[in-house]
């Protein structure tokens, strides 16, 4: 029985090469690899620990509602691993009463995420209707797959973004982000024109703290890159950023209000030439010819700009990005009641005669 499994599983795994369906065969060959150790992670884990992330950031439990769904499912087993980081996962018995709990959850304070696949989507999308009309605010992740999946393979596959768009009754407008790559979620943050962004270095103590007080003390959503070193997973990605004689050419900190000179006796800075920014001599070019950074900017070109430099031809910008009063929702939301209880009395017998009324006569029989 043995012997005959392994046979199956092996002519299966040379399918590919003894089928004659195909009349040409392609040799994908192995990409350059640079000698190291390198973490094996795919989406769904790396989702679960992004999410994670976020909501200790936030400074909130993480809650994830979910019914099992492939290829969905991952991101539940990741979560529930996490407890010690105040997650919390609930496995549910279909996709209404997932989505049902995550607007529940988010009602309650919580960082609410809930996850499904494309037809997951569609069963959730009445109540997705409901928490925009709570405006609760609910993370989706929507782990894509290809086409109508029952009764055929389940493959991962960017084929229904559709769905997730407009796969809900009237007017139901959502934000959606779709990542090529991890770097995308820092410029999605200033495309949607987050009111706090900013990077810092987990070895530069002070600087953290400085910029982790601000984020924490600026109302509204917030943003903040920290590049942190692992000595398991990612030791010395950034060493060019926390040598001792290496930070001077790479890193560049952000000052509010002063031209951007870099950290080498600040001999170097960048200055705007057309619409491109170049590493220049301050000496050659003068001062007053430097980009100066200006945090406070309503328009969010600069601050887009910044985060699109780095190593090897720019150094790695550090600092705060960008920080503009923007009204939140609590508080807006509260105007509104205001402005409403201006308008209108507290009046109950009012409210009981207004609207539809009869006049009967004294003399009527």
């Amino acid at each position: 029985m043995a012997e005959a499994n392994r046979r199956a599983l092996e002519t299966g795994y040379r399918l590919g090469e003894t089928e004659e369906s195909f009349a040409v065969n392609y040799i994908v060959a192995r990409a350059p690899t640079e000698p190291g150790t390198y973490r094996i992670v795919n989406g769904n884990e790396a989702s679960a620990l992004g999410f994670a992330t976020a909501a200790r950031l936030a400074g909130k439990p993480l809650v994830y509602s979910s019914y099992p769904i492939t290829p969905a499912t991952d991101v539940l087993h990741e979560l529930a691993k996490l407890k010690h980081l105040d997650v919390r996962t609930i496995q549910y018995e279909d996709e209404i009463g997932a989505m049902g709990s995550a607007i529940g959850a988010a009602f309650g304070g919580t960082f609410s995420l809930t996850g499904t696949s494309g037809p997951g989507v569609c069963l959730k999308s009445e109540a997705i209707n409901l928490a925009i009309i709570l405006e609760l605010p609910v993370v989706i992740l929507n782990v894509q797959r290809g086409g109508p999946s029952t009764g055929t393979p389940t493959k991962t596959e960017q084929a229904d973004l559709l769905q997730a768009f407009a796969g809900r009754n009237g007017e139901s407008p959502i934000p959606i982000l779709a990542a090529a790559n991890p770097a995308d979620f820092f410029d999605v943050a200033i495309g949607a024109e987050s009111s706090f962004i900013a990077r810092t270095v987990d070895m530069f103590q002070q600087h953290m703290s400085d910029v982790l007080l601000r984020a924490a003390e600026h109302r509204g959503a917030t943003l903040v890159e920290i590049a942190q070193n692992c000595v398991i997973f990612n030791d010395g990605a950034w060493k060019h950023l926390t040598d001792p004689d290496a930070k001077l050419e790479n890193v560049l900190y952000l000052e509010h209000g002063k031209p951007m000179r870099l950290a080498q006796k600040r001999q170097k800075g960048i200055r705007l030439n057309g619409f491109r920014p170049e590493v220049v001599d301050v000496a050659e070019v003068g001062e007053e010819n430097l980009l100066v950074h200006y945090e406070k900017a309503e328009e969010p070109t600069l601050a887009y700009f910044l985060s699109r430099m780095g190593p090897p031809e720019f150094p790695t910008p550090v600092g705060v990005f960008r920080s503009i009063d923007k009204p939140v929702h609590d508080q807006l939301l509260l105007e509104q009641v205001r402005e409403a209880e201006d308008k209108k009395s507290p009046d109950m017998n009012a409210l009981y005669r207004q609207g539809q009324t009869c006049e009967v006569p004294q003399d009527a029989t």
